[in-house]
């Protein structure tokens, strides 16, 4: 199953329900039962950076319970999807894409 996601700069996000327990619940599995935080990140985001590491990457960073969370989005020519999720300390450094 799929859910499509509206971010603030007019990407349709792909979250693949069976990649995300699958695979990013398997790296990272403080995100464990944060779905909904993490579908807020990517609509409301505080700041979206893109990654000096590949410019088809994009960094959606919001505030959950007193720390920030990364969601990182690539985008291909058809459309963006979700790669990952984890909690973190900082804003990487980056072209700024969208601020609030």
């Amino acid at each position: 199953m799929q859910i499509l996601i509206q971010s603030p700069i007019g990407h349709s996000i792909r979250l693949d329900l069976h990649y995300f327990y699958n695979s990013i619940l398997q790296k990272h599995p403080v995100s464990s039962g944060q779905e909904e935080e993490i579908i807020k990140s990517l609509e409301f985001p505080f700041t979206i950076r893109r990654s000096n590491r590949d410019r088809t990457v994009s960094l959606y960073y919001s505030i959950y319970m007193n720390r920030m969370l990364c969601s990182v989005v690539k985008t291909n020519e058809q459309y963006s999807f979700l790669i990952t999720s984890y909690p973190c300390d900082r804003v990487k450094i980056g072209e700024v894409l969208w601020q609030k």
